[in-house]
């Protein structure tokens, strides 16, 4: 049986609890991870009570607190790009000699990694939940001007090929095939298929009592770009087909969700 790991497991997102979907991502893995008999130092963003989380989790915190990171942080994307810095100084300040591997969690904590795979000499594992700059795109041009989006979205698609990594973990097939046609090798990619892999994410067989009404639940930080065309569609084809469904949004009440729960209600049965 392979020898139990010392992994290093960064993240940009407060650990726990978790606000969106890569950072439920982010707790589905350590939980794998420690299952698995590997020791996992978390280094990430503070939180609160973090003592109780550590031991929940049978993990080490290691907590960024020099300002404060978050879905719903003011100057949230400023503070994204500097992260990386502060981060990386983290890692390294806690030595080479306490961790097998780095594994990163998205671009924000990957551009660290990569650093630290060529300062500390560690093998470094990348996960990508998704493109995280490409919901960028959504936004105007005159907020993000399409050629900065592209390079944006260029450089992060790079990483694994400018920072050497020793494996990439890819949120699906397609993502995979991107990478790999920036020049990283398909082998070294494994697709992770979260919340999409049948066996390892089963369809739970509870179902609502007789007479009560399905309830569709939606979690995150609600920008803008998550409440764009494809929510609204979904909405409107499951209430077409199931017009008893009442949904809800778990988070903050933003303006991005407002609009949209405005938009919603002109979709017949809508019920929230």
């Amino acid at each position: 049986m392979p020898a139990p790991l010392r992994i290093a497991f960064l993240t940009h997102e407060p650990f726990f609890p978790p606000s969106g979907g890569g950072s439920a991502e982010a707790v589905y893995l350590v939980q794998e991870m420690t299952r698995r008999g590997h020791f996992v130092h978390v280094f990430g963003p503070k939180i609160p009570d973090a003592e109780h989380v550590a031991q929940r989790f049978g993990i080490r915190l290691h907590q960024f607190d020099k300002w404060e990171m978050g879905r719903y942080a003011k100057l949230r994307n400023f503070k994204y790009l500097a992260y990386p810095f502060f981060l990386e100084r983290m890692v390294a300040a806690v030595g080479r000699s306490e961790f097998d591997l780095i594994f990163s969690q998205h671009a924000i904590s990957a551009v660290a990694a990569g650093k630290l795979k060529a300062r500390l000499g560690l093998p470094v594992i990348m996960n990508f939940p998704d493109l995280l700059t490409g919901f960028m795109e959504t936004w105007p041009g005159y907020v993000a001007p399409k050629p900065v989006v592209r390079s944006l979205m260029s450089y992060e698609i790079s990483l694994p090929v400018r920072y050497h990594v020793d494996g990439v973990c890819a949120i699906s097939d397609e993502f995979a095939a991107r990478l790999a046609a920036r020049g990283y090798p398909r082998e070294k990619i494994c697709p992770i298929y979260y919340g999409y892999d049948a066996q390892a994410f089963p369809l739970r067989s509870q179902l609502p009592p007789p007479g009560q009404p399905p309830i569709v639940v939606m979690h995150g930080s609600f920008d803008a770009h998550h409440l764009g065309a494809i929510a609204f569609e979904a909405i409107r084809t499951v209430v077409a087909k199931k017009p008893e469904t009442i949904f809800r949004f778990i988070g903050k009440r933003t303006a991005g969700l407002e609009k949209f729960l405005q938009r919603a209600q002109t979709i017949p049965n809508f019920k929230f």
